[in-house]
């Protein structure tokens, strides 16, 4: 997959339905006739990993990518254009990049709780919640 910092993604063959791929000397030739019963041909197809191996059917980029992590309901999103070692991110390639995200189950509700008087009103900050089926785990300090 090829990855471009700007744009949009572009689909090579938007009306890709039944096709095949014919080798013809040197180079390869997509032949695809599409739902309506159009047929079309491509060339100067680009393959990753040598011809005839992996077609490349869509050029990926940043913009589009993060539009599609939000839609689907992904949150902190973000693209690692630096290496983090402690992870074990690390490359030397300029046209991909890992991408983090998280996909919360629920949004956040605020919720106010009273709170027995010998606690003084005492407050928390949570950070994690997490509601297990006989009891409650979270993760915070006070504030």
């Amino acid at each position: 997959m090829h990855y471009e910092p700007s744009g949009a993604t572009v689909e090579h063959f938007p009306d890709l339905y039944d096709y095949e791929i014919i080798k013809s000397g040197d180079h390869c030739l997509l032949k695809n006739i599409t739902i309506r019963g159009n047929q079309q041909v491509f060339r100067d197809l680009i393959f990753h990993g040598g011809p005839g191996s992996t077609l490349e059917m869509k050029l990926f980029s940043e913009p589009s990518l993060l539009e599609e992590f939000t839609k689907a309901g992904f949150r902190r999103i973000k693209t690692h254009s630096d290496a983090y070692f402690e992870f074990g991110i690390y490359w030397d390639i300029t046209w991909a990049v890992p991408i983090s995200a998280r996909k919360l189950i629920s949004e956040a509700k605020l919720e106010s709780l009273s709170l027995p008087k010998e606690t003084n009103n005492i407050s928390f900050r949570i950070d994690g919640f997490l509601k297990a089926r006989t009891c409650l785990k979270w993760r915070g300090g006070d504030t």
